[in-house]
């Protein structure tokens, strides 16, 4: 299992690994099971509308069982069970009987419940077996790769889950997958990974420089969100090390000199050329299906997720359009284009992921937004709340209202503490008894210097399990 795997104690990454860093290790492992000699094939096949189809009930049972054989408190365990509970009163309103696609929760209950699976197909195929998320991979000559396929889907079937057919289930010989087998190793990444390394040294060591850096993004047409560290770095600890650090290595000094407003400019700029040439000669050769087409996807994504942060609006709503006619890219597709029209009628009716990333963008220019409907319903309420928390306005639209809405507005203010709404008023207390709302204060400011500039279009919008 290579995806949403906890990290190791004392860890800072979060809830999870980086995703990227699972989705990398299996393409490798991959890599190295296809030169042996006893792999010809590999197969690649998906279980279908993967979370919608774990049932409350097995969820429950495997996360009750699990939580015991790891010696949880009982009120860890009661409070797993009842969020298991409400997903399946919010599943049941929506004709479906599993848990939800999206909740960290989710994520890792999923694993629990495919853990068994997952043992059982390593030890009868071991090296040869690998799942990540839905998505299933299995090596060996022609004949194994068809018994392993049988017997996952025999293993699935005890837990009413199965397996795509079509598109999504196909064999690909080893040696054309060995053509992708540095598709994750090029300059590409090195380019990102340096570009938010360098704003985050800039931002920590020269954090009077955060309104000058944005003013010269926006001056260009660059979207890229920052945090405030002012206050973390004032920690006399962090001054401390910051300052042993740079007096052992002159290197040190050197390079954080070199890091200046024009050169984060320039580095984006370079990244924004090199991501649209790249963009546009992979869309240039898309296969309609089979293992081109699963190795296409995930480098269209990588592209254009991080273009949404970089191009200029005309440029932004042109990529919308070429990114229209592949499904996979539907999500990233109407972000876009919700970013650069600052209409957000269709994301509205895409959920809270899609709405937070498209606002986290829309925030970094403090635009006018708009929305072409009369009255929103419950889902695009809570949409308006998320445009609302990052600072947002849709102003002169009626319609559904929640808890989450009073708190987004803040107008009741501290009275939320006291709110019979449990969720809102737990939020309420953690935002504390202020007059007026804090949301975009808080979301500006780090929490301390470990925390990681944060890019919701590039980890929110992955492709939906509902499929």
């Amino acid at each position: 299992m290579y995806s949403y795997r906890l990290p190791q104690n004392g860890s800072e990454d979060g809830i999870f690994e980086p995703y990227f860093n699972g989705f990398r290790e299996r393409h490798r492992s991959i890599a190295a099971a296809s030169h042996a000699d006893d792999v010809d094939f590999l197969l690649y096949t998906d279980i279908k509308k993967f979370y919608p189809s774990i049932k409350i009930d097995r969820a429950q049972e495997v996360w009750k069982k699990r939580s015991e054989l790891a010696g949880l408190e009982p009120g860890w365990i009661e409070l797993g069970e009842r969020i298991i509970h409400d997903h399946g009163l919010i599943s049941e309103r929506a004709g479906t009987q599993g848990i939800l696609t999206g909740p960290a929760f989710s994520h890792f209950v999923a694993n629990l419940v495919m853990d068994e699976i997952d043992q059982k197909m390593e030890s009868e195929f071991p090296g040869h077996y690998w799942r990540y998320v839905d998505d299933v991979v299995i090596a060996g000559t022609k004949g194994r790769t068809a018994d392993g396929r049988h017997r996952l889907s025999e293993l699935l079937g005890e837990l009413e889950l199965e397996l795509h057919t079509g598109d999504k289930d196909f064999r690909v010989s080893a040696s054309t997958w060995l053509e992708g087998e540095n598709d994750f190793s090029s300059s590409d990444s090195g380019l990102w990974m340096e570009l938010v390394s360098n704003i985050k040294k800039l931002l920590l060591y020269k954090p009077g420089l955060k309104a000058e850096l944005h003013r010269a993004f926006s001056d260009n047409g660059i979207r890229l969100p920052l945090l405030d560290y002012e206050s973390a770095v004032a920690e006399s600890s962090f001054v401390e090390r910051t300052y042993d650090w740079a007096r052992r290595y002159s290197w040190a000094r050197r390079r954080i000199r070199e890091i200046s407003v024009a050169s984060l400019v320039r580095q984006a700029l370079l990244a924004r050329s090199n991501y649209t040439e790249a963009l546009d000669s992979h869309l240039e050769h898309v296969p309609a299906s089979g293992f081109g087409r699963k190795r296409a996807i995930p480098k269209l994504r990588y592209f254009a997720g991080r273009l949404i942060y970089l191009l200029p609006d005309d440029q932004l709503l042109a990529m919308a359009g070429k990114l229209d006619e592949h499904p996979e890219l539907f999500l990233i597709s109407r972000v876009s284009r919700a970013i650069a029209t600052r209409d957000v009628t269709e994301v509205l009716n895409l959920g809270t992921n899609a709405v937070n990333a498209a606002a986290q963008v829309l925030r970094t220019g403090r635009y006018q937004i708009s929305c072409n409907a009369e009255r929103l319903g419950e889902v695009q309420s809570q949409g308006a709340a998320m445009l609302v928390i990052n600072g947002l306005r849709l102003d002169g639209i009626d319609g559904h209202r929640a808890p989450i809405n009073d708190f987004a507005e803040w107008k009741p203010g501290s009275d939320l503490m006291s709110s019979e709404e449990p969720f809102v008023q737990e939020l309420a207390c953690l935002h504390g008894a202020y007059p007026d709302s804090r949301h975009t204060e808080m979301l500006d400011t780090a929490f301390d210097r470990d925390e990681q500039l944060a890019f919701d279009v590039i980890t929110q919008l992955q492709e939906s399990s509902y499929f």
